[in-house]
């Protein structure tokens, strides 16, 4: 749905401004270039920083997140889209507002745009451990098959062990190994080699309880920073299911140490 849905809206811009472009003439841009450029000053700097602070400071927001939401207040394909219906109406006007309005938006996305990814960094608005798609809970059972990518690290038990030897649940299936690039098709004589991903799938059995699964981020306060699973005192209905560390994600056992920067997915009940 997220490649669907950002797809639909890429879409929709391209049309939009192809049709913009249409009734934008490039002799009259020069001569709003001006009165453009005053306008968008003013609301970058003074109306919308007044705006947003008016509405963020009885909720206690930091200045950091007041000033970047008001960087962050792009103007875009709406705002033209609005001007071509006063022009469609055939208002008459003492200005060339469908012009203004278009060079304001260019003005805006060159350089409010660009400058985004800076400002997010300089006012530390940036977590790198979060996920943006992840909406309530990420680890729900959704599907009647999850497919699930193992990663073969340096310190795995698998390693030089061949997929007969190694015992998986009678509901999963291992697929797929990937290895230098190339996908292989395993059996039961192939011998797992460090740097292997393996793709395995899962069928889920429907529960009628509401499961939920937690995280935490091991920073270097995280009481549980160094230390190995069978090392943790969380009592007998405590499990952790998953550990993701970079751009990997492995189940754990006793032996696992949790490093700095791992991200932790557990189960209390």
């Amino acid at each position: 749905m997220i490649h669907f849905f950002d797809g639909i809206t890429s879409l929709s811009q391209i049309v939009i401004f192809f049709l913009i472009g249409f009734l934008a003439y490039p002799h009259k841009i020069p001569e709003s270039i001006f009165p453009a450029l005053l306008i968008m000053l003013f609301l970058s700097f003074i109306a919308r920083p007044i705006a947003v602070s008016f509405i963020m400071l009885p909720f206690k927001a930091k200045i950091s997140q007041i000033s970047f939401i008001s960087w962050a207040g792009l103007r875009g394909a709406a705002s033209i889209v609005f001007a071509i219906f006063v022009v469609a109406d055939s208002t008459i006007l003492k200005y060339d507002l469908f012009h203004i309005v278009f060079i304001v938006v260019l003005i805006s996305v060159a350089i409010q745009g660009s400058m985004l990814p800076y400002i997010a960094r300089k006012e530390d608005m940036i977590d790198r451990f979060c996920d943006v798609r992840k909406t309530f809970n990420d680890y729900q059972q959704e599907a009647a098959i999850n497919l699930n990518t193992v990663k073969i690290t340096k310190d795995h038990p698998w390693i030089g062990a061949q997929l007969k030897d190694i015992h998986f649940s009678e509901n999963s299936l291992l697929l797929l190994i990937i290895r230098n690039n190339e996908k292989i098709i395993p059996n039961g004589d192939t011998t797992l080699q460090l740097g292997d991903e393996i793709l395995s799938g899962t069928t889920v059995t429907n529960t009628k309880s509401n499961i939920e699964l937690c995280e935490t981020i091991i920073d270097e306060q995280h009481q549980w920073l160094n230390k190995k699973i069978k090392e943790l005192r969380c009592g007998e209905s405590f499990l952790i299911a998953i550990i993701k560390r970079g751009d990997t994600s492995f189940v754990p056992n006793g032996n696992t140490r949790i490093e700095l920067n791992d991200t932790v997915v557990f189960y209390a009940s």
